[in-house]
């Protein structure tokens, strides 16, 4: 008797310690940037970001608002966030305003499911006459000068303006100052 009830105890037992150990997503957001060269928009992204509640290696599976496109990526954690890499639609597409579902599936097999939502201001190509929040200049493809964007060097041949809106969603413009008509 006391043989059978020791096998049960062992038999309890590893079934608890094989148990999985579940994560809980303790914030998550999508984060939208939209690039322009020249006036004309050459990318559009997303990047996932959450924090998790526990450590390990993550999956990312991501959907629209109208369930049909799927992007699949890894989780990399950055400080306390993990986040994808940048998932992409064509330059002449626009990712839907809403509620994204997501799962994420942890390296042990569990799994969380939610929903994310993606709200940003309009996108436009930003030029030098606009408040811009950053400014990078080049000169033959090296960086010589980054600024608030209030002043540039006249030497530049290219200029990249970074605008963030009250979401941290991103426009970026890249100008070749052969195309005058974007500056002043």
């Amino acid at each position: 008797m006391i043989a059978k009830l020791a096998v049960i105890l062992l038999l309890a037992l590893s079934l608890f310690s094989c148990e999985k150990e579940g994560f809980s997503v303790d914030t998550a957001k999508l984060i939208h940037e939209a690039v322009y060269s020249d006036g004309e928009k050459i990318e559009e992204k997303v990047k996932f970001s959450s924090i998790l509640s526990s450590d390990g290696k993550y999956e990312l599976t991501l959907t629209d608002p109208s369930n049909s496109i799927s992007f699949t990526s890894s989780l990399s954690k950055e400080g306390e966030y993990y986040r994808s890499e940048e998932l992409k639609i064509t330059a002449y597409s626009t990712f839907l305003k809403g509620e994204y579902s997501y799962t994420i599936i942890k390296d042990d097999g569990t799994e969380f499911s939610g929903v994310v939502s993606l709200d940003y201001d309009e996108t436009y190509p930003l030029s030098y006459n606009d408040d811009v929040d950053y400014l990078e200049a080049y000169l033959d493809g090296a960086l010589i000068a980054e600024t608030d964007g209030s002043s540039y060097p006249p030497y530049s041949d290219k200029l990249i303006l970074y605008k963030e809106d009250s979401r941290n969603n991103r426009i970026s413009s890249i100008i070749s100052l052969s195309s005058s008509d974007h500056l002043p």
